[in-house]
């Protein structure tokens, strides 16, 4: 198995799932278990703050002390946490609602405190929203998303995520209907750009030469 440490790794699907993961959620989970086994997780839920993922803000520290963490904390996190990510040896950003992410990636001090942890050898997981917090702008994603759920048709005073990747994640591809293929299309076409499709189980790993840390 790869070592992860020192990585950030994007995923879609996450470390607790309520439906009947597939093949390669199952390879998935070996990923997982390499990162946590006998380490201090730290599990970010910000993006549950508004009420999405309410299983994941539930079931998200048991399942990774099913993949052998020694201690799992759970909690959402602000500018008061970012001394102590030197506690944890891998952090995890749970998906839900993008809106608390885009505000912490907004928040003075956050890519830093990011960037050490990662030189410090340690590892980073995204899944879903948690994924798009590491993107540029999460203004296309909302385009793409805009009428299948209202927290998605607010306009906002800002879309900006780290912009620590070059992506432009679009997560859970294979779950979206029909409509919603086409609409991805439109937007990619309307505004020149082209989504990285990311289905469940499928994920990117970065070591820090290919991130953005300026």
């Amino acid at each position: 198995m790869e070592n992860f440490q020192g990585k950030l790794i994007l995923c879609s699907s996450g470390a607790f799932n309520a439906h009947k993961i597939n093949e390669k959620e199952l390879l998935q989970e070996q990923m997982y278990s390499a990162c946590a086994k006998n380490k201090n997780v730290l599990v970010v839920l910000n993006a549950s703050d508004t009420g999405s993922n309410p299983l994941g803000k539930m079931h998200t520290a048991e399942a990774f002390y099913k993949f052998g963490a020694k201690s799992v904390t759970a909690k959402s996190i602000s500018k008061n946490d970012f001394d102590s990510f030197s506690n944890y040896d891998l952090i995890y950003f749970m998906g839900g609602d993008c809106l608390p992410l885009i505000t912490l990636a907004n928040t003075n001090g956050i890519k830093p405190a990011i960037i050490n942890f990662l030189k410090s050898n340690k590892t980073i997981i995204g899944q879903s929203a948690g994924t798009l917090f590491f993107t540029k702008n999460l203004k296309y994603y909302y385009e793409a998303k805009k009428g299948t759920k209202p927290k998605y048709d607010i306009p906002l005073k800002t879309y900006a995520g780290l912009a620590m990747v070059e992506e432009i994640f679009f997560p859970h591809y294979d779950k979206q209907p029909e409509s919603e293929l086409e609409k991805i299309k439109s937007v990619e076409k309307q505004n020149n750009i082209t989504f990285t499709k990311l289905n469940d189980g499928d994920y990117f790993v970065y070591s820090l030469s290919d991130l953005n840390i300026q």
